[in-house]
């Protein structure tokens, strides 16, 4: 099948993306942006996705249009013949799942569906990956497979309990990022801003004694000390001002022109409760943590190539 337009709601908001008819590239944005664009298509073949909506065409030259609203139910239908063809792509709970009816799951569909440059890397020097894996200690090697397996089961786990794909979690980072940025500056600018208000109290004080005793031009410095610490006080209330648009910029409506900030709004959205935004955060730091044991033991090489090729590693 081929992708050819998808769309994305999220409350008042909504983000249009026409596709290539052939094929589907995604590049020429960060790895946010293409970790996110990824999830939305195959959550929008697979029933995990409310609120994306797909346009594509079969093999066979059928085209279909997926419409998975909020709240109501899930339809697909065959554009030129104007028919409802749901029941097709029913599973036996009722839901619309294109990829099951093609013995697919959204973890395998990413797997067949993208190629990366490590792909690229792995499949043109296979046969070195696997003598080189299997020159390793095997029990080491399984046992930090294992680990990743497991680590991950559980972050798709916490991500389907969500409404959310594991790749949201880097998207909550980022938006706790730029609210820890802002947080700092506004810890700065107050405690600037209370020595520099002291400061200028105590110099204007000083000059209104001073100008009446000695003369205005005797107490020009400490007007001049005053306005420098009140400028200080100012500069830091900007920088202030700047975080705090920085982190308005990803969650307000006008972030939402270019896909990260949409992105970034709608993942918020989602993980608003912050338990669950907290377990997600946190299968995703044990899944990190699983994947750097995973290359101290085996080095940059993908965890699933070593469990797909076992067999040949072990013989």
């Amino acid at each position: 099948m081929h992708f050819e337009r998808l769309v994305i709601e999220a409350g008042d908001n909504t983000f249009t993306l026409d596709l290539h008819p052939r094929l589907t590239v995604i590049a020429g944005v960060g790895r946010l942006e293409r970790e996110g664009l990824v999830s939305e298509l195959v959550g929008a073949l697979s029933a995990s996705r409310p609120g994306v909506h797909l346009e594509l065409e079969e093999d066979s030259g059928r085209h279909l249009a997926v419409f998975r609203p909020h709240g109501a139910r899930h339809r697909v239908v065959d554009v030129e013949q104007g028919l409802d063809i749901s029941s097709h792509f029913a599973t036996a709970d009722g839901s619309i799942d294109l990829l099951a009816r093609a013995g697919l799951d959204p973890r395998t569909a990413k797997r067949y569906l993208r190629m990366t440059a490590s792909d690229l890397t792995t499949s043109s020097q296979s046969d070195q990956l696997i003598r080189d894996l299997a020159a390793l200690d095997q029990a080491a090697l399984w046992a930090a497979a294992d680990h990743v397996t497991i680590c991950d089961d559980q972050l798709q786990a916490e991500a389907a309990a969500t409404g959310s794909t594991p790749e949201d979690a880097a998207v909550v980072e980022e938006i706790e990022a730029r609210h820890a940025a802002f947080l700092r500056a506004q810890e700065a600018h107050d405690r600037v801003r209370r020595l520099s208000f002291f400061t200028a109290a105590f110099a204007t004080l000083g000059a209104i004694p001073l100008s009446i005793l000695e003369g205005p031009t005797t107490a020009l410095p400490f007007v001049l000390f005053a306005a420098v610490a009140t400028g200080i006080s100012m500069l830091y209330w900007r920088r202030m001002e700047n975080a705090r648009s920085q982190e308005n910029r990803v969650l307000e409506q006008a972030g939402a022109s270019s896909y990260l900030g949409f992105h970034l709004q709608r993942v918020n959205g989602l993980l608003a409760n912050d338990q669950n935004r907290r377990r997600l955060m946190d299968a995703a730091e044990a899944y990190r943590e699983a994947l750097a044991g995973w290359e101290q033991v085996a080095g940059p090489v993908q965890v699933q190539f070593a469990i797909d090729h076992h067999e040949e590693i072990m013989a």
